[in-house]
Formats: C-alpha cells, structure tokens, sequence
C-alpha cells in the first residue's frame, strides 16, 4: 500500500428511515384537527415532514470514519478502497485485495 487518508463515509438511503417518517408522521399528524379535511391534511403534512426527517436521521445514523487506501499491485496498477473501520493498515505494508460487491483490503499474513 502506497498511501492511507482519513474520510468521511456518507450515510446510506435504503428508504426505511424516510418511509418509516413517513408513516409516523402521518399518523401523527392525522389526529390534528376535528374535521375529516383537517385530519387528512394533517396526515400528508405529517408525512412529508416525517420523511424527511426520517431520511436525514437515517442518513446520520449510516455515517461513518474511514480510510482511503491507494494500493500499488505487484504489475504497477494503482486501486482506491476506501473502508470504514476495522483494522488500520499502514504505509507500505503489503495487503491483500478481497475484490467482491464491496472490495476491501486486509493486512497479508505472509
């Protein structure tokens, strides 16, 4: 491995924070009011603030530190990975590439 930084990793948007948001605001929102108008344009209300803030909780709670990793490979080509936690790996130290949906690299036990 040839260089190492720290980043920051984003947050993920799977959709289960904005849409479980959605469904308790709605439901919150549709107790407001006494008539059927009111209840139902509390419940859209209630929903759209509720998803938004359902997203952006989600997205917060899926962020993450990492490390950016430029590993040399043995025929000269250069790879990124960047992941989050788990061991730290230090310059110039030889490493393994696991390439797969998420490639990832870990220390060589050679």
């Amino acid at each position: 491995m040839i260089s190492a930084r720290p980043v920051a990793i984003g947050g993920t948007q799977s959709g289960v924070g904005a849409g479980a948001g959605a469904v308790a605001g709605g439901a919150a929102g549709s107790a407001i009011g006494s008539g059927v108008r009111a209840n139902i344009a509390g419940a859209v209300g209630g929903a759209l603030v509720g998803g938004i803030i359902g997203a952006m909780a989600e997205n917060a709670v899926t962020r993450q530190s990492g490390t950016e990793y430029v590993v040399q490979t043995e025929n000269s080509a250069l790879l990124t990975v960047v992941q989050g936690g788990g061991q730290e790996l230090s310059v110039n130290q030889k490493v393994l590439v696991i390439y797969g949906s998420q490639s990832r690299i870990i220390a060589d036990p050679s």
